[in-house]
């Protein structure tokens, strides 16, 4: 569709419009909580939760993990965690436990102690998630770049609505023709 076809459709402007937002706003979005969320949560400023527990299935992205309830409060553990498809044959309902979790913000399980012994330890779990964090600020710039691209398109796309009209240009050819049949005449 050239840029100087008037007859663009407003479908195909709202379309590239709304796709451009969108990747501008998501890419921002991913680089600032890359920045802010860089740095997974270190042991100290987690919370121990001790109790008898009780497990039970999550589904995420049609995948499922393991979900830890203690006293009727759901802590998870993702399936992209270490051991996240053995951990339900490592523990059972009904055993005591420790577990690490930083309830304020995603209930994420970090480290699980059964009698005193590791069960899961935190140094796996922390590296799993800066691991996963890590393609945050790339895919952030990726996302950020293709909203670029999408409203460079949509200033091409829509060029005719905001360009000045172009000047008329004088027409001289013409005279330089009749000059020369005037000539020829002579």
């Amino acid at each position: 569709m050239a840029y100087s076809d008037p007859d663009v459709k407003i479908k195909t402007l709202l379309r590239v419009a709304v796709i451009a937002v969108g990747c501008l706003i998501a890419g921002v979005s991913l680089l600032v909580r890359s920045y802010l969320y860089s740095r997974p949560t270190p042991l100290e400023s987690l919370q121990k939760v001790t109790g008898t527990v009780k497990l039970e299935t999550g589904i995420r992205r049609h995948e499922e993990y393991p979900v830890l309830v203690i006293d009727r409060e759901r802590y998870k553990y993702l399936d992209w965690f270490p051991n996240a498809d053995t951990l339900p044959t490592t523990l059972r309902s009904g055993e005591t436990i420790s577990i690490w979790t930083d309830a304020k913000a995603n209930r994420w399980v970090w480290q699980i102690e059964r009698n005193g012994e590791q069960i899961v330890p935190y140094a796996t779990v922390h590296d799993a998630v800066a691991a996963n964090k890590a393609w945050d600020p790339v895919l952030g710039v990726f996302v950020f770049v293709l909203g670029i691209v999408g409203s460079v398109r949509l200033a091409y796309l829509t060029k005719p609505f905001w360009q000045s009209t172009p000047h008329k240009k004088k027409k001289t050819a013409g005279m330089k023709s009749k000059k020369r049949t005037k000539s020829l005449e002579s």
